[in-house]
């Protein structure tokens, strides 16, 4: 019996993706993690300050720098064909500088004009097999 509980957790845990959060900027940010319009998670970092978070289940979500943050990053952990798709948005404007380094590239975004970030829509989003490590940093 303890085999199976042990295999189990094993699954279960195996489609987690780690994400890294950053603050490079000179200043305190306001880490916010949202699902559409609803605030799910906020982190206060310091500048230098970081966390992670494990994240799963096919959701879609976003992180931002702040309550009304602009600049994007947004993901879907463990979709249900085992990816996670990425990208940077400045759809509704730019307001902070992020790098998202992903397990195949890094996407940066520092102006307004980054072309790593949507607008427009082209293509499909940036996709990996799910379970990697992702670093988020901003300001950097």
């Amino acid at each position: 019996m303890k085999t199976l509980v042990v295999a189990a957790l094993v699954l279960v845990c195996a489609g987690a993706t780690t994400l890294n959060v950053q603050n490079n900027c000179d200043d305190t940010i306001h880490v916010v993690r949202t699902e559409g319009e609803e605030q799910l998670d906020y982190h206060e970092l310091s500048a230098g300050d970081s966390y992670s978070e494990d994240y799963d289940g096919g959701r879609a979500m976003n992180f931002k720098s702040g309550l009304e943050g602009k600049t994007l990053a947004e993901f879907t952990f463990d979709a249900p064909e085992g990816i996670d798709y990425y990208g940077l948005s400045v759809t509704v404007g730019f307001d902070v500088g992020i790098r998202l380094q992903a397990p195949n590239e890094t996407l940066t975004c520092f102006d307004p004009d980054c072309p790593d970030a949507q607008p427009p829509y082209e293509d499909i989003p940036h996709a990996v097999e799910t379970g990697g490590e992702f670093t988020l940093s901003f300001c950097s």
